[in-house]
């Protein structure tokens, strides 16, 4: 069998020939494959639909017969247009303004189905295990308060009438100042953001990205049709485009949110003794090797990339290994900026492994030195010695399958205890 993943979200055009020939032209093919919709609609991410021609209605008539025969959930179905249309030919195609837009919306559309993917093997990995899952499941609300932020409207006041009658209270904020204080006196179950032209607070955005605790906070950003949007794909978790139907823009964003909340089994099960290393509180080598092994198989399946680093930890001082009483700090603050799908597991003695499903290894590279500048920052003002890492980057080659993988990365470790003993 050969690895064939890619992290390059697969989007089928339904469209005339010239207009896919002129969208062929102005994708970033690193990010994103063009491919025929009409092959496999399950193999899609995204299905982009342009109206104006015969060809393009055509098209949408034999995919629409494929996408039904196939059953194809959890595909991002969208037109090109400049505003909301009414249900009909193209129905549950949703509108979008432009093409950037659309690769936004793929974006996230891609990290729910690798989330929903991630959740459903957690589960199925803790049975293995004989364990019960029925209560072990983490819901990330936290309350029923939703934080609105955004200038007063009709819209705004039938999102407060509507949201009660859904069993939540909304709270508004005015600006970024009163957000940002909002957010230090309570963490709220979601935050709305609505955007304008003049108005788009990506410093908010980003430091609640970058707070450990907000980390899981649905935030969904309402805009405008026509608006042009920065890039906002990895600091949201929705991004719904008003219409004139209220109606239909709520139930969007209550359906977002009810989703946010559904328990998943993404949390650690620190509790768990059979699954937990009892000196750094997180995953063992015995549940390591059972879920990497099942992540491995899903993303060959998939087609997504998949990364792993084996990660040292040291004081960053002198170098040396850590103490048993410093792991279980270590642990806690580099699992604290893994995403929910990741997960970190305690191999030996001083080494670790962090599981990046759908990573390459340059994402991989750069998400393990953004994790090890904040451990190094924050360790670095508690009265302990400070800590750090050294990491190394393992992807599965096309000869390798999930079982060939695990003995590589024994046989890595094994290396490298030998050379630690031999400078010992």
């Amino acid at each position: 069998m050969y690895w064939t993943g890619h992290m390059k979200i697969r989007i089928g055009l339904l469209a005339d020939r010239r207009t896919v020939d002129e969208i062929n032209e102005t994708v970033d093919r690193t990010h994103f494959d063009l491919v025929d919709a009409h092959d496999n609609a399950t193999s899609l991410d995204a299905v982009l639909f342009v109206p104006g021609s015969p060809q393009a209605h055509a098209a949408l008539d034999r995919f629409s017969i494929a996408f039904q025969d196939e059953n194809a959930s959890g595909t991002l179905l969208a037109a090109l247009c400049p505003a909301a249309v009414d249900p009909g030919p193209i129905f549950p195609f949703i509108p979008v303004p432009s093409i950037d837009t659309f690769y936004q919306l793929s974006k996230l559309q891609n990290r729910e189905r690798l989330l929903n993917i991630e959740a459903t093997l957690r589960l199925q990995t803790l049975r293995k295990f004989e364990l019960a899952v029925g209560t072990e499941t983490a819901t990330i609300k936290s309350s029923r308060t939703v934080l609105f932020l955004g200038a007063p409207s009709p819209f705004f006041m039938r999102c407060v009438h509507d949201f009660r009658e859904a069993g939540k209270k909304i709270d508004a904020v005015l600006s970024e100042r009163t957000a940002f204080e909002a957010l230090k006196q309570q963490k709220p179950s979601a935050f709305i953001v609505s955007l304008t032209d003049e108005f788009v607070p990506i410093e908010l955005l980003d430091h609640i990205h970058g707070r450990p605790d907000l980390k899981d906070l649905p935030i969904v950003v309402i805009a405008n049709p026509g608006q042009i949007l920065p890039e906002l794909s990895d600091r949201v978790t929705a991004i719904i485009l008003s219409g004139s139907n209220d109606t239909q823009n709520i139930i969007q964003i209550l359906s977002t949110l009810e989703r946010q909340s559904t328990p998943v089994p993404l949390e650690r099960h620190s509790h768990l003794a059979e699954i937990t290393d009892r000196y750094s509180g997180v995953f063992n080598r015995r549940f390591a090797e059972v879920h990497l092994t099942a992540q491995l198989n899903a993303a060959r399946k998939a087609g997504y990339d998949h990364t792993v680093a084996l990660v040292s930890p040291f004081i960053l001082e002198t170098g040396a290994a850590l103490p048993a009483e410093m792991l279980a700090s270590f642990a806690g603050l580099t699992r604290t900026p893994l995403r929910k799908q990741d997960f970190i597991a305690r191999l030996d003695w001083q080494n670790f492994i962090v599981s990046l499903p759908g990573t390459s290894k340059d994402q991989a590279r750069v998400s393990m030195e953004r994790i090890r500048n904040i451990l190094e920052t924050t360790s670095s003002g508690s009265k302990k010695p400070a800590m750090s890492f050294r990491f190394e980057l393992r992807s599965p080659s096309q000869i390798q399958d999930a079982e060939r993988f695990w003995k590589m990365l024994d046989a890595s470790l094994a290396a490298k205890g030998k050379d630690q003993a031999a400078v010992a």
